[in-house]
Order: structure tokens, then sequence, then C-alpha cells
């Protein structure tokens, strides 16, 4: 693949810096204190529920949104002050914005006929060949005559992503992307939109939902919660070991389980973890050194889904009848309630259950993740 560079020579990817911003829309918080370091080539993505301040942090960063305090560099250059146009900054939104009354060639060349590339981009062959480049990168090479409304959604999210591609910007905003879009579609463009990415050596940050497409995606994420940064790191290091119980509930395809349980001492080296003041857990090797100084308290343990198995009633350590059952292409999902509490594992057998099956389970404890009671940070 051509890599797109600038007619003055490949453009090196920059680093972002967000230091300490903050914005309130009245007396609604929606960014506190929020800082994040994104370095040069990366794929950087802002991960959260829907009203963490996604939006507005990508916003912020493109000059769209003032921020009430706190400090934003490309490299060494702190952008606060400077206009949206001179930032030199792309973004993609979730609804395309897509000029419909235009084709998609005229579409992508837009942003190549403004006053602030005309150095660059001086005359009409100019602009042909760099919009063929892209439109040949995103495979719409052959659209470039239509019009939005003859396009499918997949067609006018390429569209979109070329126009921000076209001009070889400094940094890609991405925000929620693709979150509308049908799940193969998002599967396909994903991989797509990652690929130009590493290809182009360009620096994107993206906002989104999905911890799929998060996970996927991403070289790094910050995980943003009620306006706040909870953690930074790799998808697989947040994953393996979140802070906290909100980022363990927030980081996985299915939900996590969480059990509320008491920490008994059966001998010297010995407990047991106890659910319902019933339930009584084995607990070996790692955890066992975790909680020898919390005998006699509650904590919270966290189960990912493949560390729930289906077992024999008569050996299993917890049994409850079937709540839901969900049939997808790796497997199922089966949901059972206790008390109240939704526990999901994933089963990957052709059986079929029926609500209101009976159904043992047995927990990989020495896998689980163990909580404060109270504070809910990882112990």
């Amino acid at each position: 693949m051509e890599i797109i560079s600038n007619e003055r020579g490949t453009q090196l990817a920059v680093s972002l810096k967000v230091q300490n911003i903050s914005k309130k829309y009245g007396k609604i918080e929606a960014l506190k204190n929020v800082s994040f370091e994104v370095n040069p080539g990366e794929f950087f993505t802002i991960f959260g529920p829907p009203g963490a301040g996604k939006s507005t942090t990508l916003a912020v960063i493109a000059g769209i949104t003032k921020p009430d305090d706190g400090s934003i560099f490309m490299d060494d250059l702190e952008i606060n002050k400077l206009r949206p146009q001179d930032r030199d900054i792309a973004m993609v939104f979730e609804s395309y914005s897509l000029y419909p009354h235009m084709t998609v060639f005229e579409n992508l060349s837009f942003p190549l006929n403004s006053p602030f590339m005309k150095h660059e981009f001086d005359s009409k062959e100019k602009i042909k060949k760099r919009v063929n480049k892209v439109a040949e990168l995103l495979q719409i090479d052959m659209l470039m005559s239509r019009f939005p409304r003859m396009l499918s959604g997949g067609q006018r999210q390429r569209v979109a992503l070329g126009r921000a591609l076209v001009r070889r910007p400094n940094l890609f905003l991405l925000d929620e992307h693709i979150a509308h879009l049908d799940a193969k579609l998002r599967y396909l463009l994903r991989g797509e939109i990652k690929k130009i990415q590493k290809d182009m050596e360009i620096t994107m940050i993206a906002a989104s939902p999905s911890y799929d497409e998060a996970s996927v995606m991403s070289d790094r994420i910050a995980v943003l919660f009620e306006g706040e940064i909870l953690q930074i790191g790799r998808p697989v290091e947040i994953y393996e070991k979140p802070y906290n119980e909100v980022i363990a509930r927030l980081m996985g395809e299915i939900p996590i389980n969480i059990f509320e349980c008491d920490i008994k001492r059966i001998r010297d080296d010995e407990f047991n973890l106890v659910l319902n003041e019933q339930y009584k857990l084995k607990v070996k090797n790692i955890l066992k050194d975790k909680i020898k100084k919390l005998s006699g308290n509650k904590v919270k343990i966290g189960m990912r889904v493949n560390d729930i198995s289906v077992c024999d009633i008569d050996s299993c350590d917890l049994s409850s009848e079937v709540y839901a059952f969900e049939i997808s292409g790796y497997g199922s999902i089966i949901s059972l309630n206790f008390d109240g509490n939704i526990v999901k594992l994933r089963y990957g057998s052709n059986r079929r259950f029926k609500i209101g099956d009976k159904l043992g389970i047995k927990l990989n404890v020495n896998n689980a993740l163990l909580f404060d009671y109270k504070s809910g940070k990882l112990l």
C-alpha cells in the first residue's frame, strides 16, 4: 500500500498531551481533571459508557469546545488558544456529516479546496491525484460520481473517513465512527481502519463505548467514567488487572460476575469464601496470600464467564434455575439467578437448556479478582 504523504514529504506522527482538562455545563461536570498522553503513531481509544465525557474530550482537543481549565500540547506546542482550523486536526463523526448536494469526489476534495490548503494543492491535477489515492485506499474509487443518498451506511462512513485522510492532518479524531453500523460491517471496518492507521504511521484517537472495538483496535485505552480517567493501559492489562470493580464491570464483551463473600478460616492455612451464608468455595494458591489478612471480613470477587463451568448438581459449587439462555455463533450464554444476582457463563456444548432448568456450576476461584468490599479497589 502506498503511504499518503504531503507534497512537502512524509509527515511524522505527532504526540498529544492532555493535561488536567475540566469542563462544566452548568452544574454538570462533564470532565474532571482529565489527563493522558498519546504517543506518536499510536491508536489510542477513550473508552467508557454513554455520558462518560468521551465526545466532549475529543471536541476539546479539536478546539470545537473550550475547556474551563487545563492545557493541550501537540508535540511541544500548546494548542489551547489556536483556532480549530489552525490545529491541523481531522475529526470523523458518527453522523458522517457529508454534504448531500456534493458527489463523493466533491466531498473528498472539499478540504483541499480550502484557503488553508492552497499552498499545497494549487492545481486541479494535484487535488485529483490525492483524492484518487485516498479513494483507492478505501475502495470507494468506483463511487466517485455518486451522491451520499445513493450510498450504503458503510460506504458513507468510508467517504467520511476519506475526507479526513485526504489532507493528511497531524492528528485524527474518531468519534464513535462505526458505532451505528451493523455488526458485520463494524467488524470489517475496524480492521481496515487499524491497517490504514499503521500503514500511514499516523496518530489516531477514538472515542468508543464498545469494549470489542476498543480492545481490538487500540494500542492503549483510557477508561473514562463520569468525566474521570480511571485507568490507562493496554487492553489486556486493564482486562486482567482492573484498578477497581467499576473498571472490571466495563471491561469485557460479557460483563464480569461479582459475588459478595465472607472469608472464613477453616484451619491455619485453609480458607473458604462463603456466598449467601451457605455456598462454600475452597481457596487455594494465589488468592490464599491475599485473604490471610482479611479473615472474618466481607469481600467481593469477580469471575469472568470463562472461569465458570457447568457441572453435575452433586459436585457443583452453586446451583440455580436457568434465567435466560442465548445461542450465539461461538456457543451459548447461560444466565442464572441467585437471589436477584444474575450470573452469566459461556457454554460451548451443543446442549440446549430451557428457562427453569436446574443447573449446577463450578467456579475457578483461583482466577478470581478480589475487590475491597467498601471501596471496590482491586486487592
